[in-house]
């Protein structure tokens, strides 16, 4: 198994890629999100509908965008040689 990046040819992510996935989520892109969500199904496992987040957008939002947060200050990608 170790073997297998070195027997492929994978493909990398350039600088401005990483530089793209690594920066912060935003209030606009989460709310975009949740306007595209299928109104009649969960698109997680609590059985919250898509209707449920797009009726309280403006409350669930800014708890998306602290847990974004939370997550982005502990979790970066890193350019592989």
């Amino acid at each position: 198994m170790n073997k297998f990046p070195e027997t492929h040819n994978l493909p990398k992510l350039t600088h401005g890629e990483t530089e793209n996935l690594n920066r912060y989520i935003t209030s606009k892109e989460t709310e975009s999100v949740i306007k595209i969500f299928p109104v009649k199904k969960s698109p997680g496992l609590n059985d919250f509908t898509g209707e449920f987040y797009q009726t309280f957008e403006g409350k669930v939002t800014p708890i998306f965008l602290k847990l974004f947060q939370k997550t982005e200050k502990r979790t970066h990608l890193q350019l592989c040689p």
